[in-house]
């Protein structure tokens, strides 16, 4: 007489399951794509404020020097405007803080807050 074996389970995902992992996945790629740029950008402001820390001069100067800067590596968020320049003897500490809206699809947008300086540790001075 024939004998039916039993069905083994099967493994692996469905065609439902897959779509919802590329979803998933496409959203995330979606978000690491977008803040790239932020990203780039910050790090620009970062070596741009350690530039202009370490020459020193009038917070005027300093501003016009971040604004060259800012010019020439690109960088919109920020102007020379809206730097904090602190000083207290020989160290002048140079600050940016601002945030980069990124509009990732529709109405749906992400903010990203930055905040750094940098001090020149004995080279600018204020007057």
């Amino acid at each position: 007489m024939l004998q039916l074996k039993p069905r083994k389970a099967e493994h692996g995902l469905s065609i439902m399951g897959l779509i919802i992992v590329a979803v998933v996945l496409g959203f995330f790629l979606l978000i690491i794509a977008k803040t790239i740029p932020a990203i780039s950008e910050y790090q620009a402001v970062k070596n741009a404020l350690k530039k202009v820390s370490h020459e020193g001069g009038t917070p005027a100067e300093m501003r016009a020097a971040f604004n060259k800067t800012a010019d020439v590596t690109d960088i919109h968020s920020i102007k020379g405007e809206g730097l904090e320049i602190q000083g207290s003897g020989d160290n002048v500490t140079v600050r940016a803080k601002y945030e980069a809206k990124i509009e990732l699809f529709g109405n749906v947008s992400l903010v990203l807050d930055f905040d750094t300086s940098a001090g020149a540790g004995g080279g600018g001075k204020l007057p």
